[in-house]
Parts: C-alpha cells; structure tokens; sequence
C-alpha cells in the first residue's frame, strides 16, 4: 500500500473501490457524485453538472441531449481546484458520457495541470466479468492487490449463495426499467444479475449499453415482473416518477402489474454502480425472484417497494 499516494475519484463506483481497497485517506478529491460511503462527502468535490438533477426524468432526459448536442459534456470539472488538490492519480470511466465526467474531459484537465507524471485509471465496465476484473486491476494500480482479491472472494462467495436460491424453480421473465421517460430497458450487467437470481431477462442484452423502448414492447414482452430502479434516482425519488406509468391503459393489461409483481428498488446506490456492491444488486434481486431468499436477505428489505 502506497501511503503518499494522492488519489482522486471522479466516479461513485470508483470511489466505492478505493476505500474497499483500505485506500480511504489517499483520496483527495471526488466527484459531486460520490456519497458512500458516508464520510466522503466531506472531502473536496471537483466536478458538478451542468443538468438539474432536480428535475423530472423527462426533463433530464431533455437536457442532456440538449447539452450533449451544444457542447458533448454533462460535467464539468473544476481544474484549478483539481490543481490545488494535487492528486497523483485520477480515476475516470470510458463506459457512458452522461453518467460522468468524461474521459476526454478528464484528459483535457490533466494538460492544464501541466504535470506529466499524473496516472489516468479510465474504467470501462460493459459486463459482470468486467467489473470484477476492474477491482483486480485497481487493486493492482494501486499496491492493494491481496486486498482486492480478498473482494473478489467474498463477492464470488456470496454469488454461490444466490444460485443456490435459484436451482430448480422455475423461472420468471424480468422486466429492469432503467429509466422511466423515455423508458430504457437495462443492459450491460443487468440481464446476467437477473439471470443469476433466478429470472430471464425480458429484453435488454448482457454486455450492451440500455436501450430506449416503446410501450409496444413491453406489452409484447408482458413479463411476469418488473423491477424499476431509475439510473441515479433513490427510492423516494422513483415513486414520485413512476405514477404515470399507472395511468397508461396498457399498464394494468402487464401480467406482471395483474400479478402484483411491480417493485420499486434503489437505482442511485445499486444496479448501477459497477463497484463493489454490485453483490448486493444481485441479493435484492434475489429476495424479489426468490421468496426462499427473503430470510437471509432480510437486511435488504428497506431496499424495494413493493408496488404491484
């Protein structure tokens, strides 16, 4: 472990991995982003959108492709802050330009430090494999290697347990809406977590970037659950935006909506983030799938509502 190590997240998931690597005081900066764990909130934040967050999914929706279309940037990032900070290493993602800095911008700010010898670590995450992968080799970059496998081993530990909840029970077809207005169904790793839980991926392809959907393809679809998690969007905030869902005629016609199979679960700390925790995604969608589970993951209970 490198103690003088400057290190500077620009990404939650990120953030999430260095201090599960152990590596908490080497972290300097992070993005506006970062929330876990806790204590981060306090260090230095050295980026912020140019998008309000406060605004309906529809709306944000709008102005990303808006500012996207004006200037390719969602973020920005606070250079002569990040100057001040002095950070040796600087941790950004290639994986989606409006889910954070990008890497381009990130690159465009280390010439304007005019310091050569900063290390860009860029994670690029599209499925599972990747993001175990990703640990290990942080964890490498880093001088915490033993620790990340360590990670690894609990995490493959658990995924043990959620397939054992799911052998021989017959499997339902999962919905994951990744966005409500415009709906997105959910790609990347989403339909391998669904699939290790016990359930078949209803559209969306493991390893591919979310898609945008009509309501022509869930009725088609019509799957015996949906789960939705919003990208970046907490409980509370979810079940303020999924109202109108309900006042479509075609909702209520859903088998999983007559089934009462609807839930509602955090898609600001889970699903979405590619770090660590991304083992806990997968126990959620463990107690949703799979009442036999609901014992041991109890815990995870304040993480879904039930809607349906």
């Amino acid at each position: 472990m490198i103690s003088h190590l400057k290190i500077a997240s620009l990404l939650s998931c990120a953030t999430e991995m260095v201090c599960a690597l152990g590596l908490r005081d080497n972290l300097v900066a992070v993005s506006h982003g970062c929330d876990y764990p806790a204590d981060v909130r306090t260090l230095p934040i050295v980026t912020e959108s140019k998008i309000d967050s406060n605004a309906s999914g529809a709306e944000i929706d709008r102005q990303v492709r808006e500012t996207v279309r004006q200037s390719g940037s969602v973020y920005r990032i606070k250079t002569d802050r990040l100057k001040q900070l002095d950070p040796d290493v600087i941790i950004t993602q290639k994986q989606c330009e409006v889910c954070a800095v990008s890497f381009n911008d990130v690159v465009q700010a280390v010439q304007e430090l005019q310091r050569s010898d900063i290390k860009i670590l860029a994670l690029n995450p599209m499925t599972l494999a990747d993001i175990f992968q990703e640990i290990k080799q942080l964890g490498l970059a880093l001088n915490a290697e033993e620790r990340a496998e360590s990670i690894l081993a609990n995490i493959q530990k658990r995924l043990g347990i959620v397939r054992q909840f799911a052998q021989g029970i017959a499997k339902p077809t999962v919905a994951f809406i990744e966005w409500i207005d415009p709906m997105m169904i959910g790609g990347n790793w989403i339909p391998e977590m669904i699939d290790l839980a016990g359930g078949i991926p209803a559209g969306g392809q493991a390893g591919h970037h979310s898609e945008f959907i009509e309501a022509d393809f869930l009725i088609e679809a019509n799957p015996d659950v949906i789960v939705i998690a919003p990208c970046g969007f907490t409980i509370e905030r979810s079940l303020r935006e999924w109202m109108p869902l309900k006042e479509k005629p075609w909702w209520h016609l859903l088998k999983a909506v007559q089934d009462r199979r609807v839930y509602i679960t955090d898609g600001h700390y889970f699903f979405n983030r590619s770090g660590p925790r991304i083992v806990d995604s997968v126990e959620i969608l463990s107690y949703i799938l799979q009442p036999e589970s609901r014992k041991r993951y109890g815990h995870l209970e304040n993480t879904i509502v039930h809607i349906h």
